[in-house]
């Protein structure tokens, strides 16, 4: 029998037989709706409150990536397809080439990013949404399981998600270069914590895809997305050490038409200590006006642990001045 008389899911298996992890499923479009479903209600609930839902960075993380891991494996595992697995010997060899794939990737990121900050140069820089809570966590076990996590069953899960998937069911209803580019727009708008964290994840997502489709494997994007991750983790317990010793104020907050409106105050802190409550809109910390969450945590920084700075705030509507000892994270946790 030719090729052109096989049945279209027959093909697909015979064609991808050597790389696809479920070579023989044809992906649905309601697999794709409904995988994607609880995932965009994380995204836009986070969109819509960023500061109120940085806290729960990590556990948001943890619960996406379990079900981007186990949606596509138990809907394949429903419809009767087999996990195949590559041979030991490809999986290695996909690992090898992938070391100088991730530096190539690396410098077209870099240039991605300066053409961005060009462009745009007042754009929201805080594309790491996982410092602040890892700060907080250091000495959390479940901490800990979460760096591992994302450096191993999180890559494994977004590509079976993504790649495996999403990338695999457009190529059935458009051209490779659509599908590519469609896939890693989705990818970052997911996988956003401000416009640049989207941007750049889109970059990867198109360069995890285009990885793909060159080795045929899903090997490769895995292995890229692993390094990617662990670089990524790795600059996320620096800062996070970093900052569990600077100096912490022990508030959340979102910017307001006068300042920072305190959303929730940390029990301890330096600002539960000077008397600050949630609803309090910082307008001025030391000689800094204050305009949203980011500008207030940068005014913070330019200060050291024990100093005490005046921070000016509106209560009811009246401008009122305290004086607030910087405490560190390390003395708030302590306490």
């Amino acid at each position: 029998m030719s090729e052109e008389a096989l049945p279209a899911e027959v093909i697909l298996s015979h064609a991808d037989d050597t790389g696809e992890m479920f070579p023989e499923l044809d992906w649905r479009w309601e697999d794709v709706l409904a995988g994607l479903m609880p995932i965009l209600a994380v995204r836009i609930s986070v969109g819509l409150y960023p500061e109120k839902l940085q806290p729960l960075a990590i556990p948001l993380t943890v619960i996406v990536t379990t079900w981007m891991w186990f949606f596509p494996v138990v809907i394949a595992r429903l419809r009767g397809a087999q996990l195949r697995l590559p041979p030991l010997a490809t999986s290695a060899m996909e690992a090898v080439i992938a070391i100088p794939t991730t530096m190539m990737i690396w410098i077209g990121l870099g240039i991605v990013l300066g053409i961005t900050l060009q462009l745009f140069p007042n754009i929201n820089q805080n594309t790491n949404p996982f410092v602040e809570p890892a700060a907080r966590n250091l000495g959390n076990p479940l901490f800990w399981l979460f760096l591992l996590t994302a450096c191993t069953a999180g890559p494994l899960g977004e590509e079976l998600f993504f790649r495996g998937m999403i990338y695999r069911w457009l190529k059935q209803h458009v051209d490779i270069k659509s599908a590519i580019l469609l896939q890693g727009l989705l990818f970052g708008f997911v996988h956003t914590y401000g416009v640049l964290h989207s941007i750049l994840a889109s970059f990867l997502g198109i360069a995890f895809a285009t990885a793909y489709e060159w080795r045929k494997t899903l090997v490769m994007p895995i292995c890229l997305h692993v390094m990617q991750n662990t670089v990524a983790m790795i600059a996320t317990l620096a800062m996070a050490l970093i900052l569990s010793t600077g100096p912490f104020l022990g508030v959340w907050g979102e910017g307001k038409q006068h300042g920072c409106q305190i959303t929730r105050v940390e029990p301890n802190g330096s600002a539960a200590d000077a008397g600050i409550q949630v609803g309090d809109i910082v307008a001025e910390f030391g000689s800094e006006p204050i305009t949203d969450f980011d500008s207030l945590k940068g005014a913070i920084g330019k200060y050291r642990v024990g100093d005490r700075v005046k921070m000016r705030y509106f209560r009811s509507d009246k401008m009122q001045q305290v004086d607030v000892k910087l405490k560190s994270r390390n003395q708030v946790v302590e306490d």
